[in-house]
């Protein structure tokens, strides 16, 4: 299955809006895969966001970005930004978000990262459709 890219879905926005509902219904739909979309808490916490994950974040307005510094001072936020990656370092955390305005992938740094956190581990997921398990083959020993 190839990965979506943050610039594809923001491309076609309004068709995953207008799709909302059907796609975080369908697990085949949902878990589509999403390039770069990751929350990195440390070297052995690192959790794959699909397309159901994001769209749940940014239109249940909980993974916009609204008050944040952006790494870079000489670019400026204007209006909302949709955050769709996490990295917690040693000494700062930095998400990285779609700016629409700016039509382009920014670095912010993140004050609190638990309120990024917990909306994500109470995401409502289908679930999965279990791959049809496959029966190891037996050969009879031919005298």
């Amino acid at each position: 299955m190839s990965k979506l890219t943050i610039k594809q879905i923001f491309s076609h926005f309004q068709f995953y809006q207008d799709n909302y509902q059907r796609i975080i219904t369908s697990a085949e739909l949902y878990y589509q895969p999403v390039e770069s979309a990751v929350l990195h808490f440390s070297l052995i916490s690192q959790e794959q966001l699909y397309l159901g994950d994001v769209l749940q974040l940014w239109l249940n307005q909980t993974w916009l970005s609204h008050a944040l510094f952006l790494e870079d001072k000489r670019l400026c936020l204007k209006g909302q930004s949709y955050i769709f990656a996490v990295t917690q370092g040693q000494s700062q955390t930095i998400a990285s978000v779609w700016s629409p305005s700016n039509q382009q992938i920014l670095s912010v740094h993140v004050d609190d990262v638990l309120s990024l956190y917990l909306p994500l581990i109470r995401l409502k997921r289908p679930q999965r459709v279990q791959e049809a398990l496959i029966e190891p083959v037996v050969w009879a020993k031919v005298s």
